[in-house]
């Protein structure tokens, strides 16, 4: 199952999710979430 997040908005689950930035300016990268952390703008 793949889901997109958006900046803002809470992740669901804990795991590792890879971060895509708009505009590419920053490489994509992946962040480690906990139930409720919210995504930065």
């Amino acid at each position: 199952m793949s889901l997109s997040f958006a900046a803002g908005e809470a992740a669901l689950c804990s795991g590792v999710y890879k971060t895509i930035h708009a505009n590419n300016h920053v490489l994509s990268h992946f962040v480690i979430a906990l139930p409720g952390d919210i995504f930065p703008n």
